[in-house]
């Protein structure tokens, strides 16, 4: 509107001033424009400064900048210079943009699938119905085959694994020691018998308690060789108390055996300093060892049980190599004596009833018509009283 007037005014004094010439006019209609242009420019210029300027006021007033920079910053994970100032913030970003795609795929991906007929959705339900009746009925069909075979399993009795060689001798030193109990009890009673005022125990309960005194092997041996205190090799001490852990103990205990293993070794002409009766032995004894405790009673048993017997000892070559004869070697040979022995005499008194005996084993022993034999032999029985595989019996 300024300008229009101004050009108006001028315009009406170059009408005027026609008469002087058209070229005056026109410079003086140029002239007052570009001032009117510049007054206009300058004033425009300070009233957009003065306004800015209050703008400016007004924010630094009435708003936090920095507290709205921050809050931005934190909430975006983004600083001026574009790096990651919150770690987290920005994990979560991603992971919100990641579901968002997520979610704008499968709404495609259902958008773009035509939907189903009604007849298709309820072939798929039966369908769907049927499957499971029938892992239904397979999973009660395995479940009842299982419960059949665990019960033929609980009928069945199981077999035993197979030992270890340790398990093995150990299950035989349990073995004997019951038997070798039962042997060293009948010696002390006939032991008594010769000498009733002979003091010791009476009755072996447990091999590896019983004999760590030594005072049972002692006594066994006095009265299996008939010799009151072992022929000068020691003389027994009776340990005073129940504690055979003490050390005053420990070394009565080990002088009684030692004096065992002394008569030993003269009396049936053992090898000298040798492992299997030497100090390693009787400390097992004495420390409650089964093993050594069972090892040391059966080596008793063989070689007066051989000398009862009348058997006579091997020649050394026989029993081992180089000429060297070992304890373990003579408890060997003494045992396959006793057992050739034991033999001859079951096959003996099994022939008088027709019974062929081969050996100890199952294939002669194992129907037990052979043990009533031997009972119907001892009892003086002319023909055995009852014979397992007759049918009439």
């Amino acid at each position: 509107a300024w300008t229009a007037s101004k050009h108006s005014q001028a315009a009406a004094a170059g009408d005027k001033g026609s008469g002087g010439g058209g070229g005056g006019g026109v410079a003086c209609f140029q002239g007052g424009f570009q001032q009117g242009l510049q007054g206009w420019l300058s004033e425009a210029h300070l009233k957009l400064t003065s306004v800015a300027l209050e703008a400016e006021q007004m924010i630094e007033k009435h708003v936090d900048v920095d507290a709205i920079t921050k809050a931005t910053e934190e909430a975006v994970g983004l600083g001026p210079s574009g790096g990651w100032l919150n770690p987290e913030a920005a994990a979560r970003a991603d992971k919100q943009a990641r579901e968002k795609k997520r979610r704008d795929a499968e709404r495609r991906r259902l958008e773009s699938q035509p939907a189903k007929a009604p007849q298709a959705v309820n072939a798929g339900s039966k369908a769907a119905r049927a499957a499971a009746s029938r892992a239904a009925r397979d999973a009660q069909e395995a479940a009842e085959a299982a419960a059949a075979e665990a019960a033929a399993k609980a009928t069945v009795r199981p077999r035993p694994q197979q030992q270890t060689s340790a398990e093995a001798k150990a299950a035989r030193d349990k073995g004997l020691a019951r038997v070798l109990s039962r042997w060293l009890t009948a010696a002390l009673a006939e032991g008594r018998g010769g000498c009733p005022g002979a003091e010791g125990p009476t009755q072996v309960r447990r091999l590896e308690t019983d004999l760590r005194s030594g005072v049972v092997l002692y006594r066994a041996c006095e009265a299996l060789a008939r010799a009151p205190g072992l022929s000068n090799c020691g003389k027994l001490v009776l340990p005073k108390g129940q504690d055979l852990s003490s050390a005053k103990t420990k070394m009565v205990s080990l002088s009684n055996l030692y004096a065992v293993a002394r008569f030993l070794t003269e009396r049936f002409h053992l090898p000298e300093d040798d492992d299997d009766l030497g100090s390693e032995v009787v400390s097992e004894v004495v420390s409650g060892d089964l093993g050594a405790c069972v090892d040391l009673a059966w080596l008793v048993a063989l070689l007066f049980t051989r000398e009862r017997l009348g058997l006579r000892r091997q020649a050394p070559e026989d029993e081992g190599a180089g000429g060297e004869t070992t304890v373990a070697q003579i408890a060997d040979g003494a045992k396959r004596q006793i057992r050739r022995h034991l033999v001859g005499w079951a096959r003996a008194l099994a022939s008088r009833y027709g019974l062929s005996v081969q050996g100890l084993g199952r294939p002669s022993f194992g129907d037990g018509r052979v043990l009533l034999s031997l009972v119907s032999a001892a009892a003086g029985h002319d023909r055995c009283p009852y014979a397992p595989a007759d049918p009439q019996a």
